[in-house]
């Protein structure tokens, strides 16, 4: 993220600045914890997570428009969605080792709640005007980032970006299928879980112009964790 010919993802960035040890041993060492082999009972985090996120972008982007403006029903919604991560989840598991029927038909059901949950907050969200989904950034050319020290060189993927009723700010998401990390007492600034957003939002504000999108009302940032598992 030094240099603009190894630009940095935000995750990463957030990673390095969390723990440097550990993202040195991780990213400049090579080093890594041995991978368990799959024990056939469920699908793995990260498999999981990249599931979800490819039902997510492909319901968005075949009817993320009409879906954010609320046209049809939410139930309609529902059913369409259902099949796609139905169907997604059965060409997955063709080449997944799932340990029996029952395990397969159970992993399929926890993906169909986890989208249906996403959907139904989505619903109820104050998103009003869609925008884009896993809207790439820097892969041409890094998006830089200006910080105390120097530029930051960056790129990656932005899950969703929305308008908000009113006309009113841009709204940034990122998805996540793992458990929440909810805030200290405090409330205050927490690297491991904010930066991530952080950048998202400055990554939106650069590319503003060049994206055709106005930041003049502002930019809003959240997580969405679906908890259908």
């Amino acid at each position: 993220g030094l240099t603009p010919s190894a630009p940095i993802s935000p995750t990463r960035l957030g990673a390095a600045l969390a723990c440097p040890y550990q993202f040195f041993l991780t990213n400049a060492l090579g080093w890594s914890e041995a991978k368990d082999a799959p024990d056939g009972n469920e699908v793995d985090p990260m498999s999981y997570g990249s599931l979800f996120h490819k039902v997510a972008e492909d319901f968005y982007r075949a009817h993320g428009a009409e879906f954010v403006r609320r046209k049809a029903s939410l139930a309609d919604h529902l059913i369409v969605a259902t099949k796609m991560a139905c169907d997604a989840f059965d060409a997955f598991a063709r080449g997944y080792p799932l340990g029996g029927d029952a395990i397969h038909v159970a992993q399929r059901e926890r993906l169909v709640r986890d989208v249906e949950t996403l959907f139904e907050y989505d619903w109820n969200s104050e998103a009003y005007e869609f925008v884009d989904v896993e809207r790439s950034f820097g892969e041409d050319e890094p998006v830089v980032i200006e910080i105390a020290k120097g530029p930051v060189y960056l790129r990656g993927q932005i899950d969703r970006i929305d308008r908000m009723q009113g006309g009113g700010p841009l709204f940034v998401r990122d998805l996540k299928t793992g458990k929440p990390k909810p805030r200290g007492r405090d409330g205050g600034f927490d690297v491991g879980i904010d930066l991530q957003l952080g950048v998202y939002a400055l990554v939106t504000e650069a590319m503003a112009k060049k994206w055709k999108l106005s930041v003049s009302r502002g930019i809003e940032v959240a997580y969405v964790y679906p908890k259908g598992y």
